[in-house]
């Protein structure tokens, strides 16, 4: 896959250059056998040749208009997700450490046992309820997103 954002000309007449070559020889034998043998069944007339390139460009124009506009969607969508994401980590550390002055150790004291498992006690533990709301209300502000 090429992922550079530009590419040189030369790199795109290298990728492109058995399409080129073939495109050149049917172009140049239609236009000799039209101009030599005097073929005159192979001569188009102009104005549908115009008709449905009009066309064509307005179609894709009319795509490429609603595709930057998917995108433009899912990118505020995925940034609304983000966003809530967010919330809830902030939420749910907040909900783990402990706010009150008298119970903040100094990292200078702290000298944690060995056998320590978890480093919050329970009174800063989260309760079933505070997760159970905030995931609730994740769950709700995604749904509203995405309805």
């Amino acid at each position: 896959m090429y992922t550079q954002r530009r590419y040189s000309f030369k790199n795109v007449l290298i990728w492109t250059k058995r399409e080129i070559i073939f495109f050149t020889v049917y172009a140049t034998l239609v236009t000799a056998i039209y101009d030599l043998l005097d073929v005159k069944w192979l001569q188009v007339p102009l104005s549908p040749v115009a008709l449905i390139g009009t066309a064509v460009a307005f179609m894709v124009g009319f795509q490429n208009n609603s595709a930057y506009d998917r995108i433009w969607e899912a990118r505020a969508i995925w940034g609304g997700i983000v966003n809530s994401s967010r919330s809830l980590i902030f939420t749910l550390k907040d909900s783990f450490y402990i706010h009150r002055a008298e119970d903040v150790q100094d990292e200078s004291d702290y000298s944690p046992s060995p056998n320590a498992s978890i480093f919050f006690n329970s009174s800063s533990m989260i309760s079933s309820t505070d997760l159970r709301s905030a995931s609730l209300s994740l769950a709700s502000s995604l749904a509203w997103r995405f309805r």
